[in-house]
């Protein structure tokens, strides 16, 4: 018989009521089955001006909990200063549309939350260095709400240039790690940009000729490939002036071969941008990447064209050998994914999202020519619980598991599009 648990917050009181379908109402005194808090990450994926925030909401009981959550966002961010004047809302002057959604979160499941704050008050002005205080809200009733612990967030001088590297599109970020996935044997384009972040027209000199490098390491700090090696490089300078959000843009291309001009080894490697400008002197940024041979499959998404809105739509992904061999795989508990996307690529649903899996290696020995399913369904909801819109949206199935040891790569099926019928 199944029980549902549902949480309202009166002062500091969490009640929790279990409802059982067609029986007598049965109260349980579970402690804290919610444990919630906010993370302030520095991604090295994002400009130095940007902060990203994390707000996560987990079920520790052994009971599985249905959230009741009371608008679209039902949730917020807020910065303060120390002494609790609020300078910053995520959702300052966003409109909330009125729904009510029941969210199941079982044993270990969790909500996940996030946002990014461009250290700028809710005018568009940008705050002093100094000290703030960061929560989180989630609105559980129309008039309450459940809050995180605050944490501390330390603003520095706000950067007038800040770096930015770019990989292709096709570089899938890893969902099981912040690195890029990429093949041997392709070339990776490379874009390195210097981006005027401030209000005001910036002026800048670059001071060498050229004025920018591009180096790869391997995850010791060893270094592989430098694109200015054995290149001209003059000591000369150039004036700049920038206006505000305009930007520089320097391109150049990797072969995947090292100084030496030889294949490198499938492996782990980062790539650091560096620009020798004026101010400050030297600017740098970073990104890391697994580089692998391919994994020898053949993934295959099986979805319906077309499904009416609020019907489940069956999702299916085939992982076929295509070696010739048997085939020894090294994956995690769940070595799949599917990913829904607007057609300009902004994700709306991920199988995964807010689930918790084991920290477990197993194996998958995969005969010739067999072929592996993985099956979910998707009830047309978003991230976050609510009913998408009909319209057109784009399909992914995502498959990542290691040949070599450790070596772990991700491969993607073809997107298929789906459209959403009113």
């Amino acid at each position: 018989m199944k029980q549902v648990m549902r949480i309202y917050l009166i002062g500091f009181t969490v009640i929790l009521i279990a409802f059982v379908t067609g029986c007598t109402l049965i109260q349980f005194d579970f402690r804290e089955p919610l444990y919630m808090r906010i993370w302030v990450v520095r991604d090295l994926a994002d400009p130095p001006n940007i902060v990203s925030l994390i707000f996560g909401v987990e079920n520790r009981s052994n009971h599985p909990v249905d959230l009741i959550l009371h608008g679209k966002p039902a949730h917020d961010f807020v910065i303060s200063t120390s002494s609790g004047t609020e300078i910053w809302r995520w959702g300052h002057e966003k409109p909330v549309q009125p729904l009510v959604i029941h969210k199941i979160l079982n044993p270990g499941d969790y909500l996940r939350f996030e946002a990014k704050w461009d250290q700028r008050d809710n005018m568009g002005k940008s705050v002093p260095p100094g000290h703030y205080i960061v929560y989180g809200l989630l609105r559980v009733a129309s008039d309450k709400q459940l809050k995180t612990p605050p944490t501390r967030l330390s603003v520095g001088s706000r950067p007038v240039l800040i770096p930015q590297l770019e990989l292709p599109a096709s570089a899938l970020q890893d969902r099981w790690n912040p690195y890029f996935y990429w093949r041997l044997g392709i070339k990776l384009s490379l874009k390195l940009k210097l981006k005027n972040v401030s209000d005001q027209a910036a002026h800048v000199t670059l001071l060498k000729r050229p004025a920018y490098d591009l180096v790869v390491n391997t995850l010791e700090g060893h270094e592989v490939w430098q694109w200015t090696y054995r290149k001209l490089v003059q000591d000369v300078t150039e004036l700049q002036t920038l206006a505000p959000k305009e930007e520089l843009a320097f391109e150049a291309e990797w072969n995947l071969h090292d100084n030496q001009d030889n294949p490198i080894l499938p492996g782990y490697y980062c790539i650091r941008g560096i620009l020798n400008v004026e101010p400050p002197g030297k600017i740098e940024t970073e990104k890391c990447l697994t580089i692998g041979l391919g994994l020898p499959l053949r993934i295959t998404l099986e979805v319906p064209k077309e499904a009416q809105a609020s019907q489940s739509v069956s999702l299916k992904l085939k992982i076929e050998n295509t070696s010739g061999k048997v085939l020894n795989l090294t994956v995690g508990y769940a070595p799949y994914d599917f990913i829904v996307t607007t057609p300009d690529g902004t994700e709306v649903w991920r199988w995964s999202y807010g689930k918790a899996f084991p920290l477990v290696a197993m194996s998958l020995t995969l005969q010739p020519g067999e072929v592996k399913e993985y099956s979910e369904t998707w009830d047309q909801l978003d991230n976050e619980g609510y009913p998408v819109s009909p319209g057109t949206y784009v399909v992914r199935g995502f498959f990542r598991g290691a040949q070599l040891e450790n070596l772990f790569e991700t491969e993607q099926s073809e997107p298929l599009q789906l459209i959403i019928k009113p």
